[in-house]
């Protein structure tokens, strides 16, 4: 799995919260778009997990990128946009789910489970 988060709080708060919930998985970070996509050659991660506001990036490009390269990867946009418009861009774009920062705990977790379990992964 891969966490794309700007912020290093955010991004390991996250992470924290994450690997108690999803104990077998292993967790891959990146700081921005370059990262991102550094990371994502190498490792090619089953899921990932973006913040589309990075700083510096755009992150509907990042992700259109990020999808050529992994194909196979489910990519869970979180934002603390809510416009339908926005939601349905980054879908367009190919995310495969899209969560509301003030949401994150109630709704990431379902997601990333139904995905796992549609991909095999889990």
């Amino acid at each position: 799995m891969l966490i794309i988060e700007d912020h290093q709080a955010l991004r390991g708060s996250l992470r924290g919260w994450l690997q108690t919930e999803f104990v077998d998985c292993c967790w891959l970070e990146a700081a921005s778009g370059e990262d991102a996509l550094t990371v994502t050659r190498m490792q090619l991660p089953d899921l990932v997990l973006m913040d589309i506001d990075l700083l510096n990036w755009d992150g509907v490009h990042i992700m259109e990128h990020i999808k050529l390269v992994a194909a196979q990867a489910p990519v869970i946009v979180i934002t603390i946009r809510e416009a339908p418009e926005y939601r349905a861009n980054v879908n367009v774009a190919g995310a495969s789910g899209y969560v509301v920062w003030r949401n994150v705990t109630t709704d990431l977790a379902p997601i990333m489970q139904r995905l796992l379990f549609t991909t095999g992964q889990r």
